[in-house]
């Protein structure tokens, strides 16, 4: 391979599950899409995983920045992203595109190679902010999107309720094809050297399991994981059982899932400092449907500290 990373172990399963005489192949039109296919696997993970942060100048922008750094893999290019519009003549002088690009330029150039960061002014061109964001980072032909990383709120919702999603950001967390961080504006953030605590929502559906593989892989050594399920109807996850020291919580009558999480990460001694969740839970799942799940919709809002939503089946 290149300077891309290595394929996910979960990737190769996949693939090693097939026929290895190609028996699943029934015509030559079928065994030249799934060359086609496989090239286009082996081109994506030849490229450099990229951590995308989206800015707009606003005080929530640079907790974002360093919300990436503290997670960002010594492999990932970081690239930091604002959505500008030449039609906006009369913008302060802090929101102007230049002064963010040449902000995080500065912020950036002692913290990390030149080689490992961009920062990049992304034209509207007729489209909104949020599209405008979701074409940049679901662009597999010029980019492989490891994390998305955004403001709960942008500039334009300062004042806001601090537990409504900004419509980037909530448009992001639906239409991303990579996991989304949502960086709160209050919390603590630990800095690139300091000791994480990352928390896990298990309950065994595809995407809480890849929220867990991909907290295994912005682990450093220095941070703790803690993985956690709610039990319900005296029923422990399969995949629970594989592993370890996962905490179980039976769920009482009355209280919600996320409740019982949120209620759990205030009462441990560790300050948890990043909450990994998949988007939706079993339910979901079994029923067939890829939505953003009530538990998850109110852990993102409730939780004191960045949430890692996952939305696909597999890490990247």
């Amino acid at each position: 391979m290149g300077s891309g990373s290595s394929i996910p172990q979960s990737t190769i399963d996949t693939e090693l599950k097939k026929p290895l005489d190609a028996s699943d192949i029934p015509s030559f039109d079928a065994a030249q899409a799934e060359v086609y296919r496989l090239r286009q696997l082996l081109q994506k993970y030849d490229r450099v995983p990229e951590v995308i942060v989206a800015v707009d100048g606003s005080d929530i922008s640079d907790r974002c920045v360093d919300a990436a750094l503290r997670l960002r893999t010594e492999d990932a290019k970081m690239v930091v992203m604002t959505v500008t519009d030449l039609s906006k003549k009369d913008l302060p002088p802090e929101y102007k595109p230049e002064t963010i690009v040449n902000h995080f330029e500065t912020e950036l150039v002692s913290q990390l190679p030149a080689a490992k960061y961009g920062v990049v002014a992304e034209e509207k061109s007729g489209r909104t902010t949020c599209k405008a964001v979701c074409d940049f980072i679901n662009d597999q032909e010029a980019r492989r999107s490891q994390l998305l990383v955004i403001g709960m709120h942008g500039r334009k919702s300062r004042g806001h309720k601090p537990k409504i999603l900004g419509q980037t950001s909530d448009v992001s967390l639906r239409q991303a094809f990579c996991p989304v961080c949502i960086v709160r504006n209050d919390g603590k953030l630990p800095k690139a050297n300091e000791k994480a605590t990352f928390l896990v929502a298990f309950d065994g559906s595809p995407r809480s399991v890849a929220a867990y593989d991909l907290a295994l892989m912005f682990k450093k050594k220095q941070d703790k994981l803690i993985c956690i399920t709610v039990v319900t109807d005296g029923k422990i996850p399969e995949k629970s059982k594989a592993i370890k020291d996962i905490v179980c919580i039976d769920k009482k009558g009355g209280t919600t899932i996320a409740k019982h999480i949120i209620q759990y990460m205030k009462e441990i001694e560790d300050i948890v400092t990043h909450l990994f969740i998949g988007s939706d839970g079993m339910g979901s799942f079994t029923r067939g449907k890829r939505i953003f799940g009530s538990v998850s919709d109110k852990l993102v809002k409730d939780a004191d500290c960045p949430a890692i939503i996952v939305q696909s089946m597999e890490v990247d």
